[in-house]
């Protein structure tokens, strides 16, 4: 198997605030802080809001009031203060029997401006297609304001109010993209089947998200299929698309707009995001680091060029917009439903710990303040210790080039005495006037050489001439 290294990813930018939420029902706040005054820092999750149980549906978030819509699988939606999570107030289910509240969840939720037309209230559409707009206050119950029926058949998956909150689109599986006025609940516009393709087939209306594609205009809508496409309408121009581009082959889940009026962020069922120019159709380019599920929303910062994104594989993602550059992400142990962007509130001052994670830190604590202890009574020691002195080597006197006495001097200094013997002995001949050492006469070993066998033989034969 080849090596691989896993990248950090360098972090998001200091005060960045988060919410998500999970299908087990908590709302998390996930935040960014630099270190020792660092322009970047890690994600952590800061806060923890709710109960496990009622699994969350669809949250919505009003930047004017920092207030956040939550909408439980059970029909009841709850509205929340974003900087410490309490109960503002709480709207029951219109829905009675509680076997249809299970199947028929809340699929869309926006929670209005307080200065808009609409006042304080929410707007909430269910599976069946039951819109409702339920006006509440800080004090006395909630009141239902309007009840109407979206379609007459099919689920409703995808609701969009518009920056203005006069106009709403609905869509879904079996049920046609439509635009409706919410001051007199009516129907303005609905689109047209596509034509037929090579075959003659006619694909049925599969909208599985929407948005409007710009904030003061809300003729433009922009919408993810079921059928791998990404579909741009005018109202104005016709019924059908203007511009239809296919993303893989697998379903758009998410889309989010950016504040230019012509990018589109599309995220669908296999883990992959891109951006497009609505325009032409082009696809601009793909994001790093590929999620491992399916994306469930895609929500673009008020003010950085930052995206977040969040799905079934569990994690939070910050990406980007400019550079395309995963620069954060956390791993939030449940399946992701949604995600909004916090700009106006401020950030706590400690991140939010689990008992293993106290316990954890109150043990190294402990540890650090012992060897902190032994440090000092280990540095109290030494001090009290008298420091030996290091006994300091004797270095040898260089040999000075002087005349013959000094010379029998220093010969003294040597260590062996068989070679002061043999020094003062050529200093004593230099001082005679002899050269060289006698030579020794060799004496020859004669025990050791063998005879001549000639001469012997030659001995013989004198003698015995003779």
């Amino acid at each position: 198997m080849p090596r691989t290294s896993t990248l950090e990813p360098p972090g998001c930018p200091a005060q960045l605030r988060a919410i998500c939420c999970d299908a087990l029902g908590f709302v998390k706040v996930v935040e960014a802080r630099g270190e020792n005054g660092a322009e970047n820092g890690p994600l952590d999750v800061v806060a923890r809001w709710g109960q496990p149980g009622a699994g969350i549906s669809a949250i919505s978030y009003s930047n004017s009031s920092n207030r956040l819509a939550v909408a439980r699988k059970s029909g009841d939606i709850e509205i929340l203060e974003s900087t410490d999570g309490s109960i503002c107030a709480q709207l029951a289910s219109l829905n009675l029997d509680a076997k249809e509240r299970e199947s028929d969840a809340i699929s869309g939720l926006h929670l209005f401006r307080e200065d808009g037309p609409c006042g304080q209230s929410v707007l909430s559409c269910s599976r069946n297609g039951d819109a409702a707009l339920r006006a509440f206050g800080d004090e006395g119950p909630p009141s239902p304001v309007s009840r109407w029926n979206v379609c007459k058949s099919g689920d409703v998956l995808s609701m969009r109010v518009h920056n203005s909150e006069n106009v709403a689109s609905f869509g879904g599986n079996r049920v046609e993209l439509s635009l409706w006025d919410l001051e007199s609940s009516s129907k303005v516009w609905e689109a047209k089947k596509p034509r037929p393709n090579n075959i003659g087939l006619v694909s049925l209306p599969y909208v599985t998200a929407s948005t409007f594609l710009l904030r003061d205009d809300h003729r433009k809508l922009v919408i993810g299929t079921g059928d791998y496409q990404v579909r741009l309408y005018d109202v104005h121009a016709q019924k059908r698309p203007v511009v239809a581009v296919t993303f893989k082959e697998s379903p758009i889940k998410a889309v989010a707009e950016d504040p230019d009026g012509f990018t589109v962020y599309v995220g669908n069922s296999t883990g992959s995001m891109a951006s497009f120019d609505m325009r032409t159709g082009k696809l601009l380019s793909g994001f790093k680091g590929k999620l491992a599920g399916s994306v469930r929303c895609i929500a673009r910062h008020p003010s950085l060029p930052l995206i977040a994104s969040c799905g079934l594989d569990r994690f939070l993602r910050i990406h980007d917009i400019r550079s395309r550059q995963l620069l954060g992400r956390i791993f939030l142990k449940q399946p992701l439903v949604a995600v909004v962007f916090d700009d106006q509130a401020k950030t706590s001052e400690e991140p939010l710990l689990t008992a293993s994670q106290e316990q954890s830190q109150g043990k190294r604590k402990q540890i650090e303040n012992e060897v902190d202890y032994m440090d000092k009574e280990d540095d109290e020691d030494e001090e009290e210790k008298p420091r030996k002195k290091k006994p300091k080597k004797h270095k040898k006197p260089k040999r000075k080039q002087a005349g013959k006495d000094d010379e029998a001097t220093d010969l003294a200094e040597d260590e062996s005495p068989a070679k002061k013997l043999k020094e003062l002995k050529k200093l004593k001949r230099k001082q005679n006037g002899e050269t060289s050492e006698p030579k020794k006469k060799k004496i020859k070993d004669t025990t050791s050489e063998k005879p001549n066998d000639k001469s012997t033989n030659k001995k013989k034969r004198t003698r015995g001439q003779e």
